[in-house]
């Protein structure tokens, strides 16, 4: 006999919620998370690991949460990627 206070998972339907990429956020998503995996400067890495969450729909207090950056540098290194691209965050 299962006690009182247990309760049954119900299974929820899903959710879609989720930020919709284009397909040229995707690309230039993957090739940052490339980049960043490449890279030998982890700051570079950060940097293009900061972007990509972005282009991913990511909201900046998930971003400084889970890399462990500030808003402002958010805000620079979007800055950045968006006047010169790649190059920006080297």
């Amino acid at each position: 006999m299962m006690p009182q206070s247990a309760t049954i998972g119900v299974r929820q339907p899903p959710r879609d919620d989720r930020y919709l990429m284009s397909e040229e956020e995707r690309i230039a998503a993957a090739a940052l998370l490339d980049e960043a995996m490449k890279t030998m400067d982890p700051h570079v890495a950060k940097r293009c690991r900061v972007v990509a969450a972005l282009l991913h729909g990511h909201q900046p207090a998930k971003i400084t949460r889970n890399l462990g950056v500030t808003e402002k540098m958010i805000l620079s290194c979007k800055s950045n990627y968006d006047k010169k691209g790649l190059a920006g965050l080297k």
